[in-house]
């Protein structure tokens, strides 16, 4: 961030001083207005890994454009976007060591493992849900106060929470109960609650880095793959697949987080011009992301890609396995008190 400093106002009255009647020969001779220039009086950057054509993409340069109309002018923020600044564990790191203003992304669960909460198996399992959960449109969601406040303990203010959405599965075989599952490679991301959740709805669980996971797909190695949206599929994975099975088992959150003493020191009137234009930044990114996603399914059916919808029924017998083998792994890494917080507000919970 960078502040104007009171150091040089000495140096600004003597150029004043001399410059003024030159400045005043120019106006006059012009026959018009001098157009007063508005410096800004603050300074941030902000890193993200958000791609140009995405929703959040679209949804920080919306923040930009909403500070700088608010303040007149007097906020700059400069966008860093495209992973520019390094990836989202390390840009999360870096505002909380305070060597980058803000940041918008997946937080970093290895700074304080309690994050994991954002990231834990069916959680939510639909659109509506998830809204309870973490807010939008001006509402406070059940998990909104508690994942702000672990973000806090890293030096991270919380000025909204921005959905990215659901993960499914996909891959070479369809499925719909357990059963069908059990004959099915499935690999997921090298976390031991993805591992989890997965033995507990039915596969045969491969953890595999994503960088290995278009080639896997592509040679056999695994059938089918969870951890990706529909967006993802749509645009990196179309030729590799031939079914998207909608299982709506990870909901991504993504917090836009400030340094939390840089936070504090600014007045209440910056204060309120950020986290304003962040709320709205969250919302659009809340009604696109949803829009976004039916989108989806429609392209990556002209690709000739089969989009299976599971039933309530169905879908809630994987939610019911998959809560009872990841629950236990979560509640070993966040607590007791914090995993029985999360069974008391999820539908049905284990």
């Amino acid at each position: 961030m960078v502040i104007k400093h009171k150091s040089i106002k000495r140096r600004l009255l003597v150029f004043s001083v001399l410059t003024l009647p030159i400045i005043l020969i120019v106006t006059i001779s012009g026959c018009g207005k001098a157009t007063p220039v508005t410096e800004p009086t603050y300074t941030f950057e902000l890193g993200s890994i958000d791609a140009e054509g995405t929703v959040q993409y679209e949804a920080c340069e919306l923040f930009i454009g909403c500070v700088d109309k608010k303040s007149h002018g007097k906020i700059k923020i400069n966008f860093f976007p495209a992973g520019q600044l390094g990836d989202y564990a390390a840009m999360h790191e870096a505002v909380s060591m305070g060597t980058l203003d803000m940041t918008a992304g997946p937080c970093n669960p290895f700074a304080d493992i309690r994050a994991a909460i954002a990231y834990t198996g069916y959680v939510v399992s639909t659109w509506d849900e998830a809204r309870q959960a973490y807010g939008g449109f001006g509402e406070e969601g059940w998990l909104t106060v508690k994942f702000s406040g672990i973000m806090e303990d890293t030096d991270e203010k919380v000025l909204a929470l921005r959905p990215l959405g659901f993960t499914h599965i996909c891959g070479k075989k369809p499925f719909r109960t357990p059963e069908e599952a059990s004959t099915i490679k499935l690999r997921v991301p090298t976390a031991a609650n993805y591992e989890a959740g997965a033995k507990g709805m039915g596969f045969i669980v491969t953890p595999i880095p994503y960088g290995e996971l278009y080639t896997s797909l592509q040679l056999g190695v695994i059938d089918n793959t969870d951890g990706l949206d529909l967006e993802l599929m749509n645009k990196q994975y179309y030729d590799v697949i031939d079914y998207a099975i909608l299982t709506y088992d990870h909901f991504e959150i993504q917090p836009f987080t400030i340094n939390l003493p840089l936070w504090n020191s600014l007045d209440k009137e910056t204060q309120e011009i950020l986290l304003n234009c962040a709320t709205e930044m969250a919302d659009y990114s809340w009604r696109e992301a949803e829009k976004r996603e039916g989108q989806m399914e429609k392209e990556l059916e002209t690709k000739g890609i089969e989009v299976i919808h599971l039933t309530p029924a169905e879908l809630q017998v994987f939610v019911s396995r998959s809560r009872a083998g990841e629950f236990p792994v979560v509640e070993k890494l966040i607590g007791k008190e914090l995993m029985d917080f999360v069974r008391a507000h999820v539908s049905n919970g284990s």
